[in-house]
C-alpha cells in the first residue's frame, strides 16, 4: 500500500444521517487519544439518538495494545541529544559543521535530513533474527551507549522469532498495561464528568500478534506516571533507582575487576520488571476501588463480545462512523465483520510523494500494523464497497498552526486541570505538542 493516500471529502450520500453510531479504535497512553475519546463521548451526549433514524447513545472504545517489555529500562529523556548525535556519527558533525559556517537553505536541509536519519537510527527497532547478533554499527558508538543496543526488540507477533518464553511475558506486561490504561481513561473521563454509560471500554488480546515493534523499548513511553499518586511515583522512582544501583556504566566496567560480565546500564533486568509491574498492580487495585469497580469485566470488555453486540444490532444501526488513532488493526477486523456503511477516519498517509516530513518508512500507524492498513485500505477502494476511508497526513498533526504551545496549554489547563497533568507528566514540560488524532477527531 501507498502510504500517499489522498484525502476524500466525505460522500455526503453515506454521510447525511444525522445520528451514526461511533467507534473508536485508539492506542494508549497517548494524550492525544485520551482528547480524541474525550470528544467523541461528549459528541455523543450533545448529539443523542432520533426516534427512527439510525444511531446509539453509546460510544464503544476498543483500545489497541503495544508489545510493552517492562524488563527494559527507559533511556533517559536527558540523553536524548547525546545518543542521537552519536548514532549520526561524522556525517552529522559534518553537516552540522557545515551548517554552522554557511547558514544557508541547502545546510539547513542537510542538517535536518542528517538528525533525522541519526534518530531514526535511534529509534528504529532492533528485530530479533534466527541467528541474531547486534549491528556491526554499534560498536562504534561510546562504550557506555552500546548496551542499549545489545539486544533485540522483541514483540509478541506470530511472523517473528521471539522465544515463546519472552512472547509470554510480552503479552504479560501488555496486559497489566492495557488494564492500567483503561483505568486511567475511565479516571480521566469521570473528571470531565462524562457518565460511564455512555461509552464502554473493549480490548482483543490476539491482535497483539499482528502488532510490530515500531519504535524501541527503551525509547517508547508505556510506562509514564500519569494518574499515579505520591507513593506510587516514589515506588516508580525507587524502581529504577535499584536498577541504577544495581548496574554500572560500560565505561566504568575495566575497574570492578569482576571475571564475568557485570550488570551493565541499558540491560534488560528481571528485577526492574518485577518492581514496575509491582507498581503497576498497585495502581490498578487503588483504581478499581477508588472508581467503585469490582474486577476487570467490569471495566473492559473482550472485543468478540462487541462484534456480537453491533451484529445483533447491525440492521438497527445500519451507518457508523468509526475513529481511528492508533492501527488499523481491529478497525479492519470490525468493518470485515459487522456489515453496514461504515465511514472510517484515520491519521495515516503523506502529504510529499517522498515521505520526507515522517521519521518512519511509514507513518506510525501505518507501521505498526502494514497488513491491516493495506488491507483497508483495498477494502475501500473496491468499487462496490460500503467502507469509505479517510485519512489526514500526519503531517496536519504537527504543523505548526495545529501543534499546541505553551500558552495554548495554560489555557486549556485553566479548563481541565487533569488535561495539564496529562500533557505535562506525559510530555516533560516540552512544547509544542503536536495534537495527532486529535486533531483528527476535530476533522
Amino acid at each position: 500500500m501507498s502510504p500517499q493516500t489522498q484525502l476524500q471529502h466525505p460522500n455526503t450520500e453515506i454521510c447525511s444521517d444525522p445520528a451514526p453510531i461511533m467507534r473508536a479504535f485508539i492506542d494508549i497512553p497517548d494524550p492525544d487519544n485520551f482528547f480524541m475519546v474525550l470528544q467523541a463521548a461528549r459528541d455523543i451526549l450533545e448529539r443523542p439518538a432520533k426516534s427512527g433514524k439510525s444511531g446509539e447513545a453509546v460510544l464503544k472504545v476498543v483500545l489497541s495494545r503495544r508489545p510493552v517489555s517492562l524488563d527494559v529500562p527507559r533511556c533517559d529523556s536527558k540523553h536524548w541529544a547525546e545518543f542521537r548525535n552519536a548514532c549520526g556519527g561524522e556525517r552529522l558533525l559534518e553537516v552540522q559543521r557545515n551548517f554552522d559556517s554557511v547558514k544557508d537553505n541547502e545546510a539547513s536541509g542537510a542538517l535536518a535530513l542528517a538528525n533525522k536519519d541519526a534518530t531514526l537510527k535511534m529509534l528504529k527497532p532492533l528485530p530479533r533474527t534466527i541467528d541474531w547478533a547486534r549491528p556491526a554499527w554499534v560498536s562504534a558508538l561510546p562504550p557506555h551507549m552500546q548496551p542499549f543496543f545489545s539486544y533485540p526488540d522483541d514483540d509478541a507477533s506470530s511472523n517473528g522469532h521471539t522465544p515463546s518464553s519472552t512472547k509470554r511475558l510480552i503479552e504479560e506486561d501488555s496486559d497489566i498495561y492495557i488494564r492500567l490504561s483503561a483505568l486511567r481513561l475511565i479516571d480521566f473521563l469521570d473528571s470531565h464528568n462524562i457518565p460511564r454509560e455512555c461509552y464502554r471500554l473493549y480490548s482483543d488480546p490476539t491482535s497483539l500478534g499482528k502488532i510490530n515493534v515500531t519504535i524501541r523499548h527503551c525509547q517508547h513511553k508505556e510506562d509514564h506516571t500519569f494518574g499515579f499518586n505520591k507513593l506510587e511515583i516514589e515506588d516508580y522512582k525507587t524502581a529504577y533507582a535499584e536498577y541504577h544501583k544495581e548496574h554500572i556504566w560500560a565505561t566504568e566496567a575495566d575497574h570492578v575487576g569482576q571475571m564475568e560480565r557485570p550488570k551493565l546500564k541499558g540491560d534488560p533486568s528481571p528485577e526492574l520488571r518485577i518492581r514496575l509491574r509491582a507498581v503497576c498492580e498497585k495502581y490498578i487495585q487503588r483504581m478499581t476501588w477508588q472508581l467503585g469497580i469490582k474486577n476487570s469485566e467490569n471495566y473492559l470488555y473482550g472485543f468478540d463480545s462487541m462484534i456480537d453486540e453491533d451484529l445483533a444490532t447491525a440492521p438497527a444501526f445500519a451507518t457508523s462512523r468509526i475513529l481511528v488513532g492508533g492501527p488499523f488493526t481491529e478497525a479492519f477486523e470490525y468493518v470485515k465483520k459487522v456489515s453496514g456503511r461504515h465511514n472510517i477516519y484515520g491519521m495515516g498517509g503523506s502529504i510529499y510523494a517522498d515521505g520526507r516530513s515522517n521519521l518512519l518508512d511509514n507513518p506510525f500507524n501505518f507501521q505498526v500494523d502494514l497488513c491491516s492498513a493495506a488491507d483497508l485500505a483495498n477494502l475501500a477502494s473496491q468499487k462496490e464497497s460500503t467502507v469509505r476511508l479517510y485519512l489526514l497526513p500526519t503531517e496536519c498533526g504537527k504543523d505548526r498552526y495545529t501543534v499546541l504551545q505553551e500558552e495554548a496549554k495554560l489555557s486549556l489547563e485553566k479548563i481541565s486541570p487533569q488535561a495539564g497533568l496529562l500533557l505535562d507528566q506525559y510530555h516533560e514540560g516540552k512544547f509544542p505538542y503536536p495534537v495527532f488524532d486529535y486533531f483528527e477527531m476535530a476533522f
